[in-house]
């Protein structure tokens, strides 16, 4: 029963012997001395009992008039979150607890009913934006009482993953936003960027033994949702694959000799190890051509095809093996290191210059995005 309050004053004694005999309409609370607490009508039978009664006038000042004790246990103040959190709470009462909210941002996120050992809001922090917040938990127990935790603010920061495919014939050296990183050939790379970012420019560059540089530069927009570029080399260059299978060093390698769009020199030695070396990228003609110039041979000079024979495809290779003059028919796709492995691959070797390419499926841009 809800009893009103009638006045703010302390407990005294009255007799109700006062009392009028027609009923009053207020109604008073008594207290017998035995304890015994009720409440009946001003002037009822009931008050004609000739013993002593305490007037609550202010019993109220008996009741539960404590606030509950809050606090938020997880997260910590200027912690950075992402994903789901755990919001933790401890919340209790010298009574009975009633209920506990999460207040976000200003705004009521959830609330957990009745007495709790631990009150565990989950807020998936994703379905905002990155940012600042600040959390509040407010308890509230039975008897109307109520009482705030201390503010706790964090950081959200959720990313997204971007992949790099490397379908080029050489390290991509790039730097992203603060990244700073190399890509291997044939090969991938995974970077986290803030959701919802925006532009962000991608710069890189090849990394050569001799021949040109190749550079990609694109800006990239992060919105919210992981992506997957894919970086290659469009068909005005060719990537030149050599081996050394004769008796003596390979002295240099000129490429596009005497054309008159200019022909690359790469002046480095190549040993007869019949290892694979990648020699760079060079500008692709219908009559590109390439002269190996040999170290103390005693009967050639050089070793040369003129012309080669280039596909026009996206990120297309020459491969060229000196000494028994024949080239790879193809695929190929990994180069091995092992000595078997490239014997396997020579067995698609024939006694002329190559007839096809691999074909790699991908449209002739040197940059594309795919989602």
């Amino acid at each position: 029963m809800e009893f009103p309050l009638l006045a703010r004053s302390i407990l005294h004694r009255w007799d109700p012997t006062s009392i009028p005999d027609e009923p009053l309409t207020s109604t008073l609370l008594v207290a017998p001395i035995q304890g015994y607490i009720r409440s009946i009508p001003i002037g009822s039978g009931a008050l004609k009992k000739k013993f002593p009664v305490i007037i609550a006038l202010a019993l109220l000042a008996c009741s539960d008039k404590n606030a509950p004790d809050v606090a938020i246990l997880v997260p910590a103040d200027n912690d950075e979150v992402s994903g789901i959190v755990t919001v933790k709470v401890a919340a209790s009462d010298d009574e009975e607890m009633d209920k506990v909210e999460l207040i976000i941002n200003g705004d009521l996120f959830e609330t957990i009913k009745g007495e709790k050992l631990a009150y565990e809001f989950s807020w998936d922090t994703d379905e905002g934006e990155n940012g600042e917040y600040s959390l509040l938990a407010k308890a509230h127990d039975k008897a109307g009482n109520s009482a705030m935790s201390d503010i706790v603010n964090v950081t959200v920061l959720n990313t997204r993953t971007y992949k790099f495919m490397n379908v080029s014939w050489d390290e991509i050296y790039f730097t992203f936003l603060d990244i700073e990183d190399v890509i291997s050939w044939n090969d991938s790379i995974e970077v986290e960027v803030p959701k919802n970012y925006g532009e962000a420019n991608f710069y890189g560059y090849s990394g050569q033994i001799c021949g040109n540089t190749i550079y990609w530069n694109a800006d990239i927009e992060i919105g919210s949702d992981d992506a997957t570029w894919y970086f290659w080399v469009n068909p005005t260059y060719f990537y030149l694959l050599l081996s050394n299978q004769s008796t003596v060093y390979i002295d240099c390698t000129y490429i596009n000799k005497d054309l008159p769009q200019g022909e690359s020199l790469c002046d480095i030695a190549i040993p007869n190890d019949n290892a694979i070396y990648r020699m760079g990228y060079y500008y692709a003609y219908s009559n590109s051509n390439v002269y190996c110039y040999l170290l103390n041979h005693p009967q050639y000079e050089s070793v040369y095809v003129d012309p080669i024979s280039l596909p026009g495809e996206v990120s297309q290779y020459y491969y060229f093996e000196t000494g028994l003059f024949k080239t790879i028919r193809g695929p190929v796709t990994i180069l091995p290191d092992d000595a078997a492995e490239r014997d396997d691959l020579r067995s698609g070797l024939i006694s002329r210059e190559r007839v096809t390419l691999q074909k790699l499926p991908f449209e002739t841009s040197r940059l594309r995005n795919i989602k």
